[in-house]
């Protein structure tokens, strides 16, 4: 199973290196970072770990453990598309696609 970072993850992913840089320096940032890639790489063998969205059933939501995290994501063929990085301290949206 291939991991695809859509657009709109990779601005998450952005925005928390940004965040994280300015307020605990660029290793923190960076672990940040390295934590989200790694927890990913469990969609590789298991794609349906994440559990089914309520409004939209062909995305879904995994929690990252130990951490503020939920990686909304859809199975496309051989593929999992992460849709966002959400940190669970935000308010979330209604939808995560659109």
């Amino acid at each position: 199973m291939k991991i695809v970072w859509l657009p709109l993850a990779r601005e998450d992913m952005e925005q928390t290196y940004e965040y994280y840089h300015d307020v605990a320096g660029p290793e923190i940032a960076q672990n940040q970072l390295q934590k989200i890639v790694h927890a990913a790489r469990i969609f590789k063998e298991h794609p349906y770990v994440g559990v089914m969205n309520e409004a939209d059933d062909e995305v879904f939501e995994w929690h990252i453990p130990n951490t503020s995290y939920t990686l909304p994501y859809c199975v496309v063929d051989n593929e999992v598309q992460i849709l966002r990085v959400f940190d669970d301290r935000q308010e979330r949206p209604e939808v995560w696609r659109s």
